[in-house]
């Protein structure tokens, strides 16, 4: 649980993160890291603070007693603050491959069945589409709704945490990133898209100049 908690904290605020429980005089917990902050390194630093730990440069675990609880926070996050750039700290999406919307259906999502359970060290698929045309746009009490076209295909998606304000109006061309998911609804099962993220999709006059330059 602590380390699903932390994990959420870091897609948030993308800032290497530490969640403890404590039970007692014994506590225990999990971290999660971003690019440029090694976590293991990072608690080998720390190490005069904490009981015991253990992970990798993503994820990692310690034990730590109460008593060292604010000293630690205090030189994990002077180490933090040595390490990481500004460049650092701008949140970087790393998508698995690109689709056109004629290659999402259920047998993709059988495929990526097989990969399951996903989790630390075996990611969801992430997947980015570009130039998909917002045909329909509705803001609701948890995030916003869509339906896109590209590749001569709609799906709707879904992204969660956002509001009136976030891109994307009927009309306008985006680039997402999204997962896939399976919505079934009156006994009828259809493909999803968990959007992640959204921006303006780049005009193609653009790209052509940049390729010609």
């Amino acid at each position: 649980m602590l380390g699903i908690v932390a994990s959420r904290i870091v897609e948030k605020y993308y800032r290497p993160t530490v969640v403890i429980g404590f039970n007692g005089r014994e506590g225990k917990g999990s971290a999660r890291s971003i690019r440029g902050f090694h976590l293991v390194d990072g608690f080998r630093r720390c190490a005069e603070h904490l009981e015991k730990f253990g992970g990798h440069e993503f994820a990692g675990g310690l034990s730590i007693a109460p008593d060292k609880l604010d000293c630690f926070a205090e030189a994990f996050e002077a180490v933090a603050s040595q390490w990481l750039t500004a460049e650092n700290l701008l949140p970087l999406l790393e998508v698995d491959g690109s689709l056109d919307f004629a290659q999402i259906g259920h047998p993709l999502l059988r495929e990526l069945d097989i990969l399951k359970p996903f989790g630390v060290g075996n990611p969801e698929p992430l997947f980015m589409t570009s130039a998909a045309q917002v045909c329909e746009r509705k803001v609701f009490s948890a995030g916003v709704r869509y339906r896109l076209r590209q590749a001569g295909r709609v799906i709707s998606g879904v992204i969660f945490g956002v509001g009136d304000d976030y891109p994307g109006m009927p009309g306008e061309s985006i680039d997402i990133a999204y997962r896939l998911g399976e919505n079934e609804w009156n006994g009828n099962s259809t493909v999803e898209l968990k959007i992640v993220d959204v921006r303006p999709a780049e005009p193609v006059s653009s790209l052509e100049s940049r390729v010609s330059s």
